[in-house]
């Protein structure tokens, strides 16, 4: 969905931190350590909006379409036997799933999960779990099914039970052993709004307790530590409030492991990143990093990663300085402030990934002109010998701007990569035209995404403590998606109907356009560090249609294409050099 995507918006916007050391003092780890809690209020607490009222009408009638099905099929498979499934789609349902670090260490079956279905009443949980006896024996008819001491049918289908039942008024389904679960501590919704979705995730225990399975190199934990991202503690909530749906994600502990690595920034977020970007972003984000720090931390954890020292105590920059006579740290990132942004707008090429421009605020413009030009000698180096002359990097000059493009000689790729120095910042684009664009908008001094009221009324003004912004067109995507989403919901309508039976019609599941776009609003993020934490609010438009919609509006906007002539390109490049061209 348009803006959903903001779940991760405080990691790929500002950086995941690494994780501080932890205090020898501290508490012993417990050994069972929940990784994931998910709940889902169900369709109905999401589909709120009356934009949303045909597809839920049409979800709902989902269960009598199956109810048709064993009938259709000629399958001894009651129809009463779906409910399971169906519940997990009209809610309330909760999944744990949690890591038993003892059952790892010993080489057991480490992983736990559990569903739990609230029903009205134990007769209600009773019955639903007589039908999902049916359906499993229906399924499998070769399964042995005992009861359990907790008084829960047992199943052993794999490396771990399966037990299912029900307790008290909740159906119970567990991988493992059940055990008890609390609600989900509230959140940050606004006062008001209700969650129709809660998730709480920890990353940190996940890798503590299978750390000893995914060590290693080119493992998942290396990977992690390398990014910082082995010790992330995150929660979810998202709620429809009366005119806009809320996602708020908190990170916790962030200000303490940015302190720990590569330290809070000194300046945060200011009105001129937004400036630089063009009132007809499709898709922006800005946001502050240091960027000299995050070197820094990632060649510190790269080490400390190392089973042994490559560099034999010589500092890996300064080593890989000898060999390539480029130094990331001297030539390039000591020159870049921490202001940045990101944006596909129609200035810059119609809004695709065409029109792709990021830009970096400068401390010193010069001192990156000289390192561009180490960039330049190394592409040209290896271009000449080892890409045998067909990668290039060039130097253009279009109007009053000089341009660098790394270009490919005798070659149809579809890509220019090219950047501009202009006053005090560096902007980068996917084409020529695009950071040409980008820089004669903002020497023109063009309009700006400051200029939109949706993020004035979400943003009034900049706080002081802002990390990061992202702001998406629903509207814009809402029009490109609008033809995939009429064939999605045809196959719904279709899918719902009865061949026996035609008064059972799903009306229109999506609205005509004029009325699924009046009043859509855009996707507003705002990332702040709070207290110790980093806390995202999402800002959405009030109908999950429309942000559905507006995310398959990406369908159209992808760079498949480009891909595949990239693609195209690789393979003619090699076939070149096989038959030794350009020698």
């Amino acid at each position: 969905m348009a803006g959903m995507w903001t779940l991760l918006l405080p990691f790929a916007l500002v950086g995941a931190p690494a994780a501080p050391v932890q205090d020898p003092a501290a508490p012993a780890t417990p050994p069972v350590r929940e990784v994931l809690a998910l709940e889902s209020a169900g369709c109905d607490a999401l589909l709120v909006d009356p934009k949303d009222a045909g597809l839920r009408a049409a979800l709902h009638l989902v269960r009598e379409r199956l109810a048709e099905l064993p009938a259709e099929l000629d399958t001894d498979l009651a129809p009463e036997t779906m409910v399971l499934p169906l519940r997990l789609l009209y809610g309330p349902v909760s999944l744990r799933v949690a890591i038993d670090s003892r059952a790892a260490s010993s080489g057991g079956f480490p992983l736990l999960a559990q569903l739990e279905v609230p029903e009205a009443d134990p007769a209600a949980a009773e019955a639903l779990t007589i039908r999902t006896t049916d359906f499993l024996l229906n399924v499998a008819p070769g399964l042995q099914k005992s009861i359990d001491p907790l008084g829960l049918y047992r199943m052993d289908l794999g490396p771990a039970p399966v037990m299912y039942g029900a307790v008290e008024s909740d159906f119970v389904l567990s991988v493992g052993a059940p055990r008890a679960t609390a609600p989900i501590p509230a959140g940050d919704l606004p006062a008001g709004v209700a969650p129709a979705m809660r998730m709480r995730f920890d990353l940190g225990a996940l890798f503590d307790a299978l750390g000893p399975l995914v060590r290693g190199p080119g493992m998942a934990l290396d990977g992690a530590m390398l990014f910082g991202a082995d010790d992330l503690q995150i929660e979810w909530d998202l709620g429809v409030g009366e005119d806009r749906a809320y996602a708020v994600s908190r990170t916790r502990g962030y200000r303490a492991a940015l302190e720990a690595t590569t330290g809070v920034p000194v300046h945060m977020l200011s009105a001129d990143a937004l400036r630089a970007v063009p009132a007809d972003a499709v898709w922006a984000a800005a946001g502050v990093t240091d960027f000299e720090g995050a070197l820094d931390a990632m060649v510190a954890r790269f080490q400390q990663m190392a089973p042994e020292d490559p560099f034999q105590g010589q500092d890996p920059i300064e080593a890989l300085d000898g060999f390539i006579n480029l130094n990331l740290r001297d030539d390039l990132a000591a020159h870049l402030g921490a202001g940045w942004g990101a944006y596909m707008s129609d200035t810059t090429g119609g809004g695709g990934m065409a029109s792709l421009v990021a830009f970096v605020e400068l401390t010193d413009p010069d001192g990156l002109r000289a390192g561009l030009e180490r960039v330049e000698g190394l592409v040209d180096s290896l271009g000449a010998f080892q890409a045998r002359g067909y990668v290039r990097a060039e130097r253009r000059a279009l109007g009053d701007h000089e341009l660098w493009a790394l270009s490919f000689p005798g070659l149809p790729v579809p890509v220019e990569a090219t950047l501009a120095i202009s006053g005090d910042r560096l902007f980068v684009g996917a084409t020529p035209q695009a950071t040409l664009a980008a820089v004669q908008h903002v020497a023109a001094g063009g309009p700006s995404l400051l200029d939109d009221p949706e993020l004035a009324r979400v943003l009034p003004e900049l706080r002081g403590d802002e990390l990061a912004i992202s702001y998406v067109d629903t509207a814009a995507l809402l029009r490109d998606g609008y033809g995939w989403a009429t064939m999605v919901a045809a196959a719904l309508s279709n899918g719902v109907r009865s061949p026996r039976d035609e008064a059972r019609q799903p009306g229109l599941v999506l609205p005509p356009y004029a009325e699924l776009a009046r009043g859509v609003r855009p996707a507003v993020t705002v990332a702040r560090l709070a207290g110790d934490d980093l806390l995202a609010t999402a800002e959405l438009d009030r109908s999950m249609l429309v942000n559905m919609v507006a995310g398959m509006g990406w369908l159209d906007r992808l760079p498949i294409v480009e891909l595949v002539g990239l693609l195209g390109a690789a393979g003619a490049m090699e076939q070149a050099q096989s038959q030794g061209f350009g020698r």
